[in-house]
């Protein structure tokens, strides 16, 4: 090849033109042979092009990652729970879900005719008295002994009428008597009335059943004697109140009979003669004479402080008129004031019984939830709702303890991204159901919208580093740094630091657990190997450069 091309180059040199045109192409070919022996360094191969890399110490690689972010809920700092003083049945509901409410604010009401009366009356107690006590100190005239004694005459009448009103609560005590047992909760007895009561089905709650056929046994002398009804005797307040006494305790026995037969039905066990069926009845019976005669107690005591306030004001407008008639002396006076503190304290013992049937609102805020509408019955203490103030925000968040040690009260947060907090409370232990610890953040800006109940992020942009305030072999056991930092490679992991010559070393590492973008390295580095952060696309021998800080 190289001689035909010789040859064809000396048969174009023996020409004129052709010497001419040879010269042309060899300056052409010099000129491109030196241009490419001077300018070819200027090319590089972007494949083999310097990465460039930012380094930090182990210990610290942490923080100059991306911050912690965690979710949490949102609550109100300031928010309490509707509660009911007594049992009883709602009458009024005021206030919707969604409302705001100040402080104080009646959200619904259990029935109280009965306490409102015992209010009036014990106003009308305190009035005497301090009538009494105006007359005593200030002398009496014909007309004050005529009210005097009028005021006799009307405390009298409504001392009658409460004897009266103290009767027929007995009598439909007796009737409750009669309605729960003989017409009710009977049915479950087989021969109710005898000396061996026996209930009609079997039940898992042996105990209970027993106690209530006992209790039945033991019982059956006060149902006689109820049936009997209110005895031509108790025509005193006396007889009355001890009557009253008396009943009162025999309804806390059938309370105490029923709720055992109550716990029984629950566990009775369906049968070829006993149906589910009928095991429902049972117990509906069960319970709704247990609500019965928790409805008399009641009323047995609204009775008796009836009976009680009445006999009071009879006394004292009875010294009222005989301290008019014979004169107030120093000792009268005394007295005097005595009983207008009587009556005050009764006044305001009237009123927190009122008090009681009254749901307020603990705290000013928004009716979060409420749970109850007129006609529910409702049990002594029962959560029926929440009031939450939305101007006084916090979130409620979980960490996991290695986490949570790098939390300081106190810390500067961010809520959702855009709203400012602080860190206000750390828990010392973990929550027995999450196995975290519990870090309480109190939202700083006024603005913040965020609803309650509703879940958020917080990004605690302020964290200290693991080795703060302990040893080295503390901080070895503690050691996290970003996934990010992590090559894997197979089953192997590795982090990169970077040698004198610029190039990447490959260090192998053991792994830990892995908490919010980070991980633990049980060994492998100390805290002061100096790793690469971003480990994307690296691979050992690479050249790098540092990246200024």
């Amino acid at each position: 090849m190289a001689i035909a091309i010789g040859r064809t180059m000396r048969r174009y040199a023996q020409r004129r033109d052709a010497r001419i045109a040879f010269g042309i192409i060899i300056v052409f070919l010099v000129f491109a042979i030196i241009r490419g022996a001077l300018g070819g360094g200027d090319a590089v191969d972007p494949a083999v092009a310097e990465r460039q890399v930012r380094v930090a110490l182990a210990g610290e690689s942490t923080r100059a990652s991306a911050p912690l972010t965690a979710t949490g809920e949102v609550r109100s700092e300031v928010q309490g729970d509707l509660r009911a003083q007594r049992a009883g049945i709602v009458t009024t509901v005021n206030r919707d879900v969604g409302e705001r409410v100040p402080a104080g604010t009646i959200i619904a009401t259990i029935e109280n005719a009965s306490e409102r009366a015992s209010v009036a009356q014990a106003r009308a107690g305190v009035a005497q008295a301090q009538a009494s006590l105006d007359k005593v100190a200030g002398g009496t005239r014909e007309e004050q002994l005529a009210v005097l004694r009028a005021t006799t005459a009307n405390a009298e009448r409504a001392l009658t009428e409460a004897m009266v009103g103290v009767r027929n609560t007995l009598r439909s005590a007796y009737t409750t008597t009669n309605t729960t047992f003989p017409g009710g909760v009977d049915a479950l007895f087989i021969d109710a009335d005898s000396a061996n009561p026996q209930l009609r089905f079997t039940t898992t709650n042996g105990i209970d059943a027993n106690a209530a056929e006992h209790g039945r046994f033991v019982l059956q002398a006060t149902i006689e004697r109820h049936a009997r009804g209110v005895s031509g005797t108790l025509d005193t307040a006396p007889a009355l109140r001890d009557e009253l006494n008396a009943v009162e305790d025999e309804f806390v026995a059938f309370n105490a009979l029923l709720d055992d037969l109550v716990t029984a039905a629950d566990g009775a066990v369906v049968e070829s003669t006993v149906t589910r069926a009928t095991i429902t009845q049972y117990q509906t019976s069960a319970q709704s004479a247990r609500s019965q005669v928790l409805a008399t107690l009641t009323s047995l005591s609204s009775a008796r402080a009836a009976l009680n306030n009445a006999e009071n004001a009879v006394v004292v407008a009875q010294e009222n008129e005989t301290q008019g008639i014979t004169g107030a002396q120093e000792e009268d006076i005394a007295l005097a004031q005595a009983q207008l503190d009587a009556a005050q304290a009764t006044l305001a013992q009237s009123i927190a019984s009122l008090e009681d049937t009254r749901i307020r609102a603990p705290v000013t805020g928004v009716l979060t939830r409420l749970t109850i509408a007129p006609g529910d019955f409702v049990s002594s203490f029962e959560d029926v709702g929440l009031v939450a103030n939305d101007a006084a925000l916090a979130v409620e968040v979980f960490l996991a303890p290695a986490i949570a040690a790098r939390v300081e009260t106190g810390a500067l947060v961010l809520v959702d991204g855009r709203y400012e907090a602080v860190v206000t409370s750390i828990a010392p232990g973990l929550d027995p159901v999450r196995r975290q610890i519990e870090v309480q953040v109190a939202l700083i800006d006024e603005a913040a919208l965020l609803p309650h109940g509703s879940r958020t992020t917080v990004t605690f942009t302020q964290t200290t580093a693991d080795t703060a305030g302990e040893g080295e072999a503390d901080a070895a056991r503690t050691l996290r740094i970003p996934i990010t930092a992590l090559k894997f490679i197979g089953n192997e992991s590795f982090v990169f630091t970077v040698s004198e010559e610029g190039t990447l070393v490959a260090l192998p590492v053991m792994l830990g657990d892995i908490v919010l973008g980070t991980v633990t390295i049980q060994e492998g580095i100390t805290t002061q190997t100096r790793i690469v952060l971003d480990a994307r696309g690296l691979s050992e021998g690479d050249s790098v450069s540092l990246i200024a800080e």
